[in-house]
């Protein structure tokens, strides 16, 4: 089951979103992105996170690229362990993604 978080209420689902924010369990957020295709025509996702020293911080490397949201977070090894959010939007995701940040 993945949480899924709707404004001040919180919910549950099952179904992933294509706009997903991850918490760490040290309580570090990352936010799944479509970086676009790769030179194959292939979509490219990457997790990048909230924690870094000179703006955002990717994860995992090249290696970890998914072709979707789910692939992503298979790749990373995510799907345990962390929780993992779905938002309704892109602004939303980016929104709750920004507050993370602390420098």
């Amino acid at each position: 089951m993945k949480r899924y978080v709707e404004k001040e209420e919180e919910k549950t689902t099952n179904k992933l979103s294509n706009y997903v924010g991850i918490v760490f369990t040290d309580g570090v957020k990352g936010v799944i992105l479509n970086f676009g295709a790769n030179d194959k025509g292939d979509e490219r996702y990457h997790l990048i996170t909230s924690e870094a020293n000179d703006g955002n911080c990717y994860y995992g490397g090249v290696r970890c690229d998914g072709i979707n949201v789910q692939d992503t977070l298979i790749k990373t090894e995510l799907m345990k362990g962390c929780n993992i959010y779905c938002f309704d939007s892109y602004k939303e995701m980016m929104t709750w993604f920004a507050e993370g940040i602390k420098n």
